[in-house]
C-alpha cells in the first residue's frame, strides 16, 4: 500500500514538471514568433519603401525628337527609352518635319516668286530659322503675274497707239491689254492717235490769206505748231479770205 502511494506522488510531480517545462517552451516559442513577425514586417516595409522610391526615381520624361534639332513632337513618362529618336533633353514642343533638322516650324506665308512684294496667294510652309526664298510674311497686295517683278495688280496701262506721248485711255491690268498699250503714259488726250505728229486740237480762226482777219472758226487737230491758214486770234472778220 505504501509502495503504490509513493509511485502515485512521484508520477504527479513528474507530470507537473513536464507541464511547467512545456509551458515555458511554448511561451518562449510564442514570443520568438512575435518578434520574428515584427522583424519580418519591418524588413518588408523597408524593402517596399526603398523599392517604391527606387521605382519613382527611375522614371524620366522622354521626348521624341528623331532629327535631334531640339524640337520634339511627343513625350512620355517611363523608366526606359521608348526607342530610337527619344531623349531626355527635350527642347521646344512642335516640329513640322522631324526627319529634317534644318526645318522645324511652320507659318502661313505669302507666295512671291518674283520678289516684287506682291503675292500670288498664301500657303503653309515648314521652314527653319529664315523664311525661304519665294515667300514673304507681309504683302503689298495681289500679284496677277508672279513670274515678272515689273507686273502686278497695281500696273496702270496707257493706250497710245502712235506712241507720241499723248494717250487716250487707261486700264488697270496685270499684263498688257494689247497693241498700243504702254506703261509710260504721258499727257492725256490725242485728237489723232494714228498720227504721231498731231495730237492736240483747238478752236482756231480760219485765215487762208494770212492777213490776220478770219473767215470763221473751226476745230483743228495739230501738233506743236498751229498749221498754216489758221490763227489763234483775229483782227476781225474777213469778207474775202482769198485776198
Amino acid at each position: 500500500m505504501k509502495k503504490y502511494q509513493f509511485n502515485t506522488q512521484f508520477t504527479l510531480k513528474f507530470l507537473f514538471f513536464i507541464f511547467c517545462v512545456m509551458s515555458f517552451l511554448i511561451g518562449a516559442s510564442s514570443q520568438t514568433s512575435k518578434n520574428s513577425l515584427k522583424k519580418n514586417k519591418q524588413e518588408t516595409n523597408f524593402i517596399n519603401k526603398n523599392l517604391s522610391k527606387s521605382s519613382i526615381d527611375s522614371f524620366k520624361t522622354w521626348y521624341l525628337d528623331f532629327d535631334n534639332d531640339g524640337y520634339y513632337i511627343n513625350s512620355v513618362f517611363d523608366t526606359l527609352s521608348p526607342g530610337i529618336g527619344w531623349n531626355t533633353t527635350g527642347g521646344i514642343f512642335g516640329d513640322c518635319d522631324d526627319a529634317d533638322p534644318f526645318i522645324f516650324h511652320s507659318s502661313f506665308l505669302y507666295v512671291d516668286f518674283d520678289f516684287d512684294g506682291y503675292d500670288a496667294g498664301q500657303t503653309t510652309i515648314c521652314y527653319g530659322n529664315n523664311i525661304p526664298t519665294g515667300y514673304i510674311a507681309s504683302t503689298f497686295g495681289t500679284d496677277c503675274n508672279d513670274n515678272d517683278s515689273s507686273i502686278h495688280s497695281g500696273l496702270i496701262w496707257y493706250f497710245d497707239f502712235d506712241n507720241d506721248g499723248h494717250f487716250i485711255n487707261t486700264q488697270l491690268s496685270c499684263n498688257s491689254p494689247g497693241i498700243g498699250w504702254n506703261l509710260v503714259g504721258g499727257v492725256f488726250g490725242d485728237c489723232d492717235d494714228n498720227n504721231s505728229i498731231i495730237f492736240q486740237n483747238a478752236l482756231l480762226f480760219i485765215d487762208v490769206d494770212l492777213d490776220g482777219y478770219d473767215a470763221g472758226q473751226t476745230t483743228i487737230c495739230y501738233g506743236n505748231n498751229i498749221p498754216t491758214g489758221y490763227i489763234a486770234s483775229t483782227l476781225g472778220t474777213d469778207c474775202n479770205d482769198n485776198d
